[in-house]
Formats: C-alpha cells, structure tokens, sequence
C-alpha cells in the first residue's frame, strides 16, 4: 500500500466519519440480534428438565432449548418412559456446555465418557407438528422420543472399541399428538475427548426448515463472495507478480471459503459432497482457520512493513505450523485437547493486528482506518468465538458474519488503494499527453529552425560562390590576361620574361581553382538549375582528379529535374562519391537519379570497392564518419531517408530519398558516361 503520507511520530490522527459508522453499524446489529429485542418475544425455557410450551406466544419462532436438561452421567437411560420413572439425574446442565464444565459431588467430569439427556416438552395442542434441529456433534449418539428412536449418529458405545462417530447434522420431527414427549439422548465421548454437544433448536417443522434453508443460503453466499475475491486477488497476483498483498488477500479469502463449508456448526459442504467424513472436514476446518490467521498477518505485513516487524511473523508461522501439523496428522483427540493451548496466540495475534493498524493509522498510511475497522468488528467475533468454544460464554455463532465484514474492508480497502492508482495512471497518461503534444510541438519547431538555418547556410554558400564567381574569379581572369600581355610585349631575351611565364602559369591555376570552388560551393542555381547538368560536372570532375571512373544515369520522368532540395541531392552525391573514392578502393563508381512521378527523388551512389565493414546505423554514428551523418541530417532535414547497405554484386551502396516537386513532366530515359 502507498503511504498517502506520515505525521510525526505522537501526533494525532483523524479517522473519518464514515469509518467509525462502519464499526458502528455492525456491532449494533450483533447486539440487536443478541439482545431481547432482536427476538420477536421471549421464547420459553426448560426448567427442571421439563419444557412447558402449552400457552406460551412462540409463534413461529425457532429457539434454543438450552438448559435445565436431566443429566445422567455414566448411564444409557432406558428410552421407555415408565421404565425410567424415579430414577434420579445427576445434575441439570445446559446446552451446550463441555462435561469438564459439569460438577458431580463437587468433582469435575472428565473430559470422555458416556451420558443421557433428558427433557419432557409438553406441547401446545393448538400448535402444529413440531421438529427438533440438532447441530453437527463431535461424537456418537441417538435421539429417542417417547420410546421410539427419532434419529443417530455413529454408534453409542461404553468402550472406545466399539464406539463409532460421524458428524452429521439433522432436522428431527417430534411425535404428533401426544401430550407429553419424552426425549432421550445418549451421547458417548471416547474418540474425540471433546466431552460436548452441539446446540438444539425447536420450532414448527416448517420454520425449522425454513431457519436452516436461511442459514445455509448466507453460508454459501458468503463463501461465494470469498472465492470470487479470493480468485480475482490471485489472478491479479499472477498477472502483476510485484503485487504481493493481492497474493496474501487472495490466499486468506479461499482459506476463509473452506472455513464457511467445513464450519463446525453446519457442514454445508456436505450437501455438495455427502460422502465427506466428518473428522475429514474438521481438520480442513481447523488447518483452514490457523492458516488463515497467519496469511492475515502476512497480508498485513505486506502493505504495512514498518508498522508489522518480522519477528512477529516468524514467530506467527512458527506456532501456526505446529497446529496445523497436528491438525492434518495428530489424532482428532489429541488435537482438540491441545486446541485451547492456540487461542492465547491467537488473542496475541489479534492484538499485534490491533496495534500494528492502530500505528498504521497514526502515520497516515493509505486505506489502514477501514482496515481498522474491519479488523475490529472481526476480532470482538472472534474472540467471542473462542470464548463459545472454551464453554467460557454461551451465545449465538456470527462466525460468517464476522468473516464477511472482515473481508469487505479489506476489500474496499484495496480496491481505495487500486483507484488511487487508476486515478495516478490517467493523471499522468494525461500529463505524458500533454508533454508530448508539447514535445512534438517543439521537435517541429526545432525541425523548422534548423531547416531554416540549413536554407540560409545554402543561400549564403550561394551567395559566396557568386561573389567568388563574380568577384575573385574575374579579377584573377583580368590578372591573368594582363601577365599575358606584358609577357608578349618583354623580349624575348629578358631575364623577366621567365618569371612572367612562372607568374601566368600561377594565375591560370588560380583560376582554374577558384572557378572549380565557386562551382563546388553551389553547383546548382538557386532560380531551378538543372541537377543533371551539376551531376554530370561532378562525375567529370571526380574522374579526372579521383582517378576512378564515374558513371551516371538518369532515369527521370522530365526532362530537366527542378527538385526543390537539388542543392542537398548534389551535396549527398559529392560526399558518397568522395567517400567511395577515398576509401573503398573502388575500380568503378555509379550514380543513378530516379524521379518518381514528381514525388520524391531517389539518388544511389554504388561503388565495387571493398564494401561496407559495419552495419549502416553503427556506420552512420561512428568516430570518424562525419561525411555519413552530414548526409543523414540533410535528408532528415527536408524529410526525406538515408541508409548505407551492402551491395549484391559487392561494394557499398548509398541511398538517399528525398521529397520532389518537378515541374513540367515529361518521360525521358537516358545515360551519360564521363
């Protein structure tokens, strides 16, 4: 998670409004639905073993039957009512409720061992058929009612041997008519050492059905939600690997999943897969909770780091490991009795989670307040949960609930964190649009200053070459033919007539040059000369200092080619053929022009030299190669394409395509040799 921003460390923090409403909704809906006044009257209780419904408003309720059961300790109560008559309980004892909690003669039960339930209902005759709904039991039993067997579990038994359990859950229809029902239950305890059983519900039949068709509808949307988020989590994980708390959030959803299907209370796994054995699910139950207390942890860690330190974590996946060890491998029993010795780990936990946001809050860190609160909402849960299983309290399972809450603020917490990202993302893809619309802005203006600047070096080599051609070039043509005449008028026989002559072969070779460099600083006129003709003085002159000989051929659509960046296709075909003369140890050089419609202009200078040594974009930016990258920057500059490249035949080629607007057009295909 990325911090939002840090305060200074003792400084307050503001928790939003909305925050504490999310904490707040829920607990007062958990203490509405525990209090009275979440009940639609008050349901009746046994007393003394016997639960009288004659006249009491239960309506449709269905409630707890859940204490004042007789109690027989060591003892399988004849089911047959006469038969028991007069035999006195032990005690009378609530449910549910662990035997250790049980006293006899002032003496703990132990922990396994065998015992009956008993309670009388005397229903209302006004009221219709009535069904008991018994809760998963961690051990063997039959339910009897008045002397007829109602329904069992596994097989009853006083010795371990024989004893068999199956954890199931069933809805039980009462006797209809009878003014009395007379419940027996026996219950043996020898595999598990849980000494418990689960909570029993009455009601009418049909609301009965109705209460756990409801209760298993919120099982399986809760664990539908968590699987949705625990997959979409991961997948992002996988599709962006850098994004580990989405990994640790997806892994503690699916965890949470197989708790909502294997929880204790329910099974609701088992309607999808009957077959399923009870300790099976147990363990995947039990192993699914530890695990999942530590990926939170983990997940926590993982967006906060500096407000979870590590050794906490380690100490964390130590413990945890150990019990989920136990919970695939020891035996149920041992498990279970060892079981109570995790919760102080689990409260401490809880309270590093507590402490740790509470310190992730106090600096700011993005998303951590309704983590806070979630978390909150989620431990009073949990704690109550363990207190249930302790036998400390007992009250109603908002075990889902808890969960669902938990993971909604984790959820809104990343998907806060996820949006702020978005809305950074478009942000600055919105501002990389604008720098680069202001990029290519001024990349256009920076094209055009230097194309200006390339046009005014053109017109002021222009303008040389005129001034040398109009100015030296004609005062040393006027030298030359004055040296000229006061050497005819000398004798011949004087002694200056020698140096005369050395004196006008000097300005004949002064002319020659400063001619030859008025045409090579601007061989074509700038009023539209003709390319052709300033080609064909270049392959002349080139084939007469260079020594190789140059070829050009035409192959235009006009008949004088008036290209607009004649200058540069002129200055690109002196620099390759220079090039090539210098270095390529060429026999023979080629320069072909070919117009495209009056489009663009394509010139190829080919040499059968010793060809290209290196790869044309390394060659074009090497030490050295500065004749390559002036050519480049002239085409680049009026938008045209340079590349040097290796030719077929042997030798280098260079191509340089340049745009072309020609005037009149005319097909013409020739060639010229010099």
């Amino acid at each position: 998670m990325i911090p939002s921003g840090e305060t200074k460390e003792g400084a307050r923090f503001a928790v939003p409004s909305w925050v504490w409403l999310f904490v707040l909704v829920p607990v007062l809906a958990i203490a509405f639905a525990l209090s009275p006044l979440g009940n639609r009257g008050a349901a009746p209780r046994p007393v003394q073993g016997v639960l009288d419904l004659r006249g009491a408003e239960t309506g449709s309720q269905v409630f707890r039957i859940d204490r004042d059961w007789a109690f027989y300790w060591q003892r399988f109560l004849m089911p047959d009512a006469a038969a028991s008559e007069g035999i006195e309980p032990d005690a009378f004892v609530s449910l549910p409720d662990r035997w250790r909690n049980i006293r006899i003669d002032g003496q703990p039960l132990p922990m396994d061992g065998y015992a009956t339930y008993r309670l009388k209902i005397l229903p209302d005759p006004a009221a219709g058929p009535l069904a008991l709904r018994v809760n998963v039991m961690r051990s063997a039993w039959r339910l009897w009612g008045n002397g007829r067997l109602l329904a069992e579990s596994g097989t009853v038994a006083t010795r371990i041997e024989d004893e068999v359990v199956e954890q199931t859950m069933m809805q039980v229809a009462l006797p209809v008519g009878a003014p009395v029902v007379d419940l027996v239950l026996h219950v043996s305890n020898l595999h598990a050492g849980l000494g418990s059983i689960s909570t029993i519900r009455l009601g009418p039949a049909e609301e009965v059905s109705r209460w756990q068709i409801r209760r298993w509808v919120a099982l399986f949307f809760v664990a539908g939600a968590l699987m949705l988020a625990g997959v979409y989590h991961i997948a992002h994980h996988l599709l962006r690997p850098a994004s580990r708390a989405a990994l640790y959030f997806g892994l503690y959803c699916l965890l949470w999943m197989a708790c909502m299907l294997c929880v204790e209370t329910d099974w609701a796994i088992r309607l999808l897969f009957p077959e399923l054995h009870g300790d099976v699910l147990f363990r995947i139950y039990r192993f699914s909770m530890i695990a999942a207390l530590a990926v939170s942890y983990q997940f926590f860690r993982s967006l906060y780091p500096q407000e979870f330190p590590a050794w906490i974590q380690r100490a964390i996946w130590s413990v945890a490991a150990v019990f989920m060890a136990m919970a695939v491998f020891a035996p149920v029993g041992v498990f279970v009795q060892m079981l109570p010795a995790y919760y102080p780990f689990c409260v401490a936990e809880l309270f590093f989670s507590f402490w740790g946001l509470y310190r992730a809050c106090r600096n700011r860190r993005d998303g951590a307040p309704i983590i806070l609160a979630g978390q909150t909402v989620f431990g009073l849960i949990g704690l109550n949960g363990v207190l249930n299983d302790l036998g400390v309290v007992h009250s109603v399972s908002l075990f889902h609930f808890g969960v669902l809450i938990f993971v909604i603020a984790q959820s809104f917490a990343l998907a806060q964190r996820f949006a702020r990202l978005f809305t950074s993302v478009e942000r600055l893809s919105e501002e990389l649009t604008d720098k680069n619309v202001q990029l290519g802005k001024e990349a256009a203006e920076r094209v055009r200053v230097q194309q200006d600047i390339v046009a005014l070096s053109e017109a002021e080599r222009s303008n040389i070459s005129r001034e040398l051609h109009d100015g030296l070039c004609q005062q040393l043509t006027g030298a030359r033919l004055l040296c000229a005449r006061i050497r005819k008028k000398s004798p011949a026989d004087d002694a200056r007539s020698d140096e005369l002559s050395r004196l006008l072969g000097i300005l004949d070779t002064s002319v020659e040059q400063a001619y030859d460099l008025s045409h090579g600083l601007w061989p074509v006129e700038t009023g539209g000369g003709d390319l052709r003709q300033a080609l064909g003085a270049l392959a002349a002159t080139r084939s007469e200092t260079g020594g190789v000989p140059v070829t050009l051929e035409f192959s235009p659509h006009c008949e004088r080619c008036r290209c607009a960046n004649a200058a540069h296709v002129h200055s690109i075909a002196r620099e390759a053929v220079v090039n090539a003369t210098k270095h390529a140890r060429a026999q023979g050089i080629v320069v072909r022009l070919d117009c495209h419609e009056g489009t663009r202009t394509t010139l190829t200078v080919a040499d059968d030299g010793i060809g290209a040594q290196v790869q044309p974009e390394r060659r074009a930016h090497n030490r050295g190669g500065l004749g390559l990258r002036i050519m480049a920057y002239r085409a680049r500059m009026v938008g045209g394409s340079f590349r040097v490249e290796a030719s077929p035949e042997g030798g280098t080629r260079v191509v340089a395509t340049l745009p072309c607007h020609t005037g009149r057009n005319a097909p013409e295909h020739s060639e010229a040799s010099a």
